[in-house]
């Protein structure tokens, strides 16, 4: 990598998709400088490692012995477990949730959401549960810097602190989500309420994603149908 420039990491992440490109979303993905190998086969499997190593020996790229893991039927990705054929969330990750403090500042409640939606796929209804939560940011100015939010004081109420505690209880159920077929049918089950709608993706009854997102004023006097 480029030492020295601004944006080093996104100048890199775009180098390895150029080398790789024609491998990324049939047998590849790659996040900056990891790089996720998927099969179906240990025979598929070998060919394709040697497809991604000769890839970048060809662009003069050094791969990592000690950081280089092959043939797992499970792995760690990103805060994620991924296992055959589903997903979960690693269990560190929930850890670390259920031990983050209670927000006192505006960029503590900023960054407690922020960790707890990177997994709103895994929890129904996230939308309508952190509700409670994102009541305290409605009206914030944008022009507020990360300094000034930091020392922005914040107390939350009762419904507030039971949403974070939902949120918390919701991630260690570990729901296991399924890789979709897209020789298949998908089901799509949808919800409404005053301020929030949902929805459960599956397929063959098992689940693949919870989508959710809150209303605005304006979408809230929709009708049922409409929402």
């Amino acid at each position: 990598m480029p030492f020295g420039l601004k944006n080093a990491p996104s100048i890199f992440q775009r180098c390895v998709d150029d080398i790789l490109r024609s491998y990324i979303g049939k047998f590849a993905y790659v996040y900056i400088d990891d790089v996720l190998i998927y099969s179906s086969t240990p025979e598929e499997h070998i060919e394709h490692i040697e497809a991604i190593v000769n890839a970048l020996h060809k662009a003069n790229m050094k791969i990592s012995n000690e950081k280089s893991h092959f043939f797992k039927e499970e792995i760690e990705y990103l805060g994620h477990v991924i296992k055959h054929n589903g997903i979960t969330v690693d269990p560190t990750e929930i850890q670390t949730i259920r031990d983050y403090p209670k927000p006192t500042t505006l960029k503590e409640l900023r960054s407690s959401l922020g960790l707890a939606s990177y997994y709103r796929k895994f929890i129904k209804n996230f939308a309508a549960i952190v509700k409670p939560l994102t009541t305290f940011l409605r009206g914030e100015n944008n022009s507020i810097s990360k300094n000034q939010s930091a020392k922005i004081k914040i107390e939350l109420d009762q419904p507030a602190l039971e949403a974070m505690n939902r949120i918390k209880d919701e991630l260690e159920a570990q729901v296991q989500l399924f890789q979709p077929d897209f020789k298949e049918p998908f089901e799509l089950t949808t919800d409404a309420s005053n301020f929030a709608i949902g929805a459960v993706l599956s397929q063959k009854q098992r689940l693949i994603s919870f989508i959710s997102r809150t209303l605005n004023e304006t979408e809230q006097n929709y009708s049922t149908n409409e929402k």
